[in-house]
């Protein structure tokens, strides 16, 4: 019985880091102009064309990955909620995709978990 939680805790946790190798690839390959339009704009899918011509609006293609990357991010906090990259990287996605809330809701969950790790690590040093 413990063998096969265990196996399945690592399972879950394999998971999780996949998903969020796979989130972060597809963040990082975002071409800059696509997150500058979404900025100016407010969010991805406002105007811009479906090539990528390397103009100055975001396209369908952009605004997909992203929304996917927000996906895998999703699932991998789902099986590892303590993941503050993978919260950040989701809440930057949050903001591309122009959902401000979530985007804020995220930063200040990811912050909550820094602060939390930092004391945590302050009373371990004085043990």
């Amino acid at each position: 019985m413990v063998a096969s939680d265990l196996a399945g805790i690592e399972d879950a946790a394999e998971h999780a880091r996949k998903a969020h190798e796979e989130a972060d690839a597809l963040l990082s390959a975002q071409p800059p102009r696509a997150l500058t339009a979404a900025l100016a704009g407010g969010a991805l899918g406002g105007g811009g064309d479906d090539d990528d011509d390397g103009g100055g609006g975001p396209n369908q293609k952009d605004e997909a990955a992203l929304r996917r990357a927000k996906a895998l991010y999703d699932e991998a906090l789902a099986l590892h909620s303590g993941s503050v990259g993978a919260r950040a990287n989701r809440a930057l996605c949050c903001l591309f995709v122009g959902a401000p809330r979530a985007c804020l809701d995220d930063c200040a969950d990811a912050r909550s978990k820094c602060a939390l790790g930092e004391a945590i690590a302050v009373h371990q040093q004085r043990l």
